[in-house]
């Protein structure tokens, strides 16, 4: 068990399951009866269990944690199948800090668990004599604490599936380097990500030089559903009220942020899901005045481009948010996402796009949609005389 350490570097992205690689159970019970009734077992025959990776010839696959089974089980009297249960720990900080490897879809489970059938064993004791591979794990099916290199314990459990009576185990140290965020990053990053975005919040509500009320309370609020302060104790509460204030007080006296620098660091760290939740959190401060102006659009519009989402994405956001009923002044490409590194083609196909989906909207029941659907199909008209047919 000693001294047999290896690294996994984990690249990429793969098919998220593990698996149990076919014939082993047979290979495993046809070992163990060649040497069935081998006499009492010596101390060196006690279970043991190792991990080793490979990585299929695939570019898009992950690599496969492979477990593999050494020595004596005793399956006790009778015949019956048996189970091995495979777990992992990560053991990095130590015995007295034990965290769990857990399922990186399966947020139901506390831990990463995988169960193979090693097939019908007669009873008695048996010794397997070579190392025999019982499980292919892909590395994506589960996620540790922390990014990097994490000293990781295999834990492998054989029971009787009739009695589900422990019947052997054996354990297995060794490093796992992970190259992604493990589960206390995310924890960490997320709320990072969030105290980025109450920034960015107050930055676009001063975009234009005033900061109103209304947008105030609406970024509190959102700060204290993000950050659960309702089950935070007074004293979190008081701490977390005075930063706010400070922001607020940085922004009302004319203060500027580092629109790229935060933007920069939150696609770093937070998922392209979280990064929308923050745009979709800006344009709500803006939709709190009840009024979008010119300089708080372009600003929504570079927060967008440097958190690095889909044009369209960003302008189907804005549509719904940020309704061109609301916009003090209708800029044609701010509205419509029209960008300069567009063609002709492109703008064209963009604008018929636009056209389609409005002009379905002009007999809507509601009359404020039938009202943007009017307004909309204005603006796509001139858009389409400016930049498609004008100089043809």
């Amino acid at each position: 068990m000693a001294g047999f350490f290896i690294i996994i570097l984990v690249l990429g992205l793969g098919v998220v399951t593990y698996h149990i690689l076919p014939k082993r159970a047979t290979l495993f019970i046809r070992l163990m009866q060649s040497v069935k009734g081998s006499g009492k077992t010596a101390a060196d025959d006690k279970l043991k269990c190792r991990a080793a990776a490979s990585i299929e010839d695939k570019a898009d696959s992950s690599p496969v944690l492979n477990v593999d089974i050494l020595g004596a089980i005793s399956a006790g009297k009778g015949s019956g199948r048996l189970i091995a249960q495979i777990t992992f720990a990560d053991v990095t900080d130590g015995s007295k800090n034990i965290k769990p490897v857990k399922d990186r879809y399966n947020k139901q489970k506390t831990s990463f668990t995988c169960d193979a059938d090693l097939g019908r064993a007669p009873g008695g004791e048996f010794v397997l004599s070579r190392w025999t591979n019982i499980a292919g794990i892909n590395t994506d099916s589960f996620i540790v604490a922390k990014k990097g290199v994490r000293k990781l314990r295999l834990n492998v459990s054989i029971s009787a599936q009739s009695s589900n009576d422990k019947i052997a185990s054996a354990a297995y140290d060794f490093d796992f380097e992970e190259v992604r965020a493990g589960y206390e990053d995310y924890l960490q990053n997320s709320h990072r990500a969030k105290t980025l975005a109450i920034a960015l919040g107050f930055a676009v509500s001063a975009a234009d030089g005033k900061i109103y009320n209304c947008q105030v309370r609406f970024i509190k609020q959102w700060a204290a559903n993000s950050f659960e302060l309702e089950s935070a104790s007074k004293r979190t509460k008081r701490k977390f009220q005075k930063s706010l204030e400070k922001t607020f007080q940085f922004f009302r006296d004319g203060g500027h942020l580092d629109i790229f620098r935060i933007c920069s660091e939150l696609a770093d760290i937070a998922p392209v899901a979280e990064r929308l939740s923050i745009l979709g959190f800006c344009l709500e401060v803006v939709a709190a005045t009840g009024e979008a102006v010119t300089a708080e659009i372009k600003l929504l519009n570079e927060i967008a481009n440097l958190l690095q989402i889909d044009r369209q994405r960003f302008q189907r956001m804005m549509q719904k948010i940020l309704p061109v009923t609301i916009h003090k002044n209708k800029n044609v490409e701010s509205v419509l996402g029209l960008g300069d590194d567009m063609s002709r083609e492109e703008t064209n196909e963009l604008l018929t796009k636009e056209y389609s989906k409005w002009n379905a909207r002009v007999t809507n029941s509601d009359p404020e949609i039938r009202r943007q659907a009017d307004l909309m199909l204005s603006l796509i008209a001139g858009a389409k005389n400016e930049y498609v047919t004008a100089g043809i």
